[in-house]
């Protein structure tokens, strides 16, 4: 029985197959490192001192999960952190600014998370002024999001014609983001499709990466609103039962256009090539920076020539260098667990 534990805290069982992948993924990492893990069944918040307590690393992972609006025991930080003084570690993209439900929320984490961190790992929209003000240095750049250690090794045997172009969109609710916006993913994705067929005269796969709760399930909506738009016979939707069946049909395609950062990332470790979409709170452009992967869009930036774009994105020769470049990080972000964990 391993003699460290080790806390696994993200939005993880709350309908997203992306999430729940990388928090598998990471556990799994954890657990080689010689961690016993734990992930599921948060206590009460007057039980949340002890509990913490008893584990030598906490994890938190998922840029979203710091969202005010939603219940999770980073949100009440304040309340056990100051008490655990337990290595505290910070995965994932998500953490900018530009977020106006994010703001308050900054201040908290400052105040409470940071001026006490003893260690190294952050990522996202706190400064490195910011952070040296607190007297924390950040060494998380060029190591890249967890999801990237992902590789698989099963692949689904898709239905139609190949090539095989995947899809993943994660329309916006309008009581999330204008209607404009909306629109300009709907007409991108169907223009971009179009052309794609015309070139390619494969089959289009749409992958919905959302479950549990149907009032969310928007990329299903979205999907089956572009299929009826575009009219093209070899297209299928698909609505899997679980994170690594989605994953498997993610790396069954030859290309693939996804409006979500976790199915950009299990693409691009499984040399497919594909074009993202950053859609909250500036994520993949996070990423990207991180990995030097310059093949993504806007969402508010969409335009006409966007669709040709992409089309040359998916077909261009040097494409391989992206997934070297990927391989590369891997290895890097692989060492500096084991140097931070092992």
């Amino acid at each position: 029985m391993s003699n460290k534990k080790a806390s696994i805290i993200g939005w993880f069982g709350q309908g997203a197959f992306a999430d729940d992948l990388i928090g598998a993924v990471t556990e799994e990492h954890f657990q080689r490192l010689g961690y016993e893990t734990h992930s599921k069944g948060w206590p009460r918040k007057n039980e949340l001192v002890k509990f913490m307590s008893s584990f030598d690393d906490i994890i938190i992972g998922g840029g979203s999960i710091i969202c005010p609006t939603r219940m999770h025991p980073i949100n009440t930080t304040n309340i056990w952190y100051p008490k655990v003084k337990k290595p505290l570690h910070l995965f994932g993209s998500g953490f900018r600014k530009e977020s106006s439900l994010l703001s308050e929320h900054e201040k908290r984490l400052n105040g409470y998370i940071f001026s006490s961190l003893s260690t190294s790992w952050l990522r996202g929209y706190i400064t490195e002024k910011e952070l040296l003000k607190n007297g924390i240095k950040r060494e998380h750049d060029g190591f890249g999001d967890p999801g990237i250690l992902f590789k698989n090794t099963n692949h689904l045997s898709p239905n139609g014609p190949s090539p095989h172009l995947g899809i993943v969109i994660r329309n916006i609710p309008e009581k999330e983001i204008h209607y404009s916006e909306n629109r300009l993913i709907h007409k991108f994705f169907i223009r971009f499709i179009k052309k794609w067929i015309s070139v390619y005269k494969g089959s289009v796969h749409y992958i919905s990466f959302r479950h549990v709760f149907p009032e969310l399930d928007c990329d299903y909506f979205a999907m089956s609103y572009v299929k009826s738009v575009i009219g093209y016979e070899n297209q299928f939707l698909y609505k899997p039962k679980d994170y690594l069946e989605a994953a498997n049909l993610i790396t069954s395609m030859d290309h693939c256009v996804s409006q979500r950062l976790h199915p950009t990332i299990i693409s691009l470790a499984n040399n497919v090539r594909c074009v993202g979409l950053d859609y909250q709170f500036r994520k993949l452009e996070d990423f990207s920076s991180v990995v030097g992967f310059d093949y993504w869009h806007r969402t508010d930036q969409l335009s006409k020539e966007t669709a040709g774009k992409t089309l040359d994105w998916l077909s261009a020769k040097d494409y391989s260098k992206v997934f070297c470049t990927i391989n590369t990080v891997r290895e890097k972000m692989k060492d500096h667990l084991k140097k931070t964990f092992g």
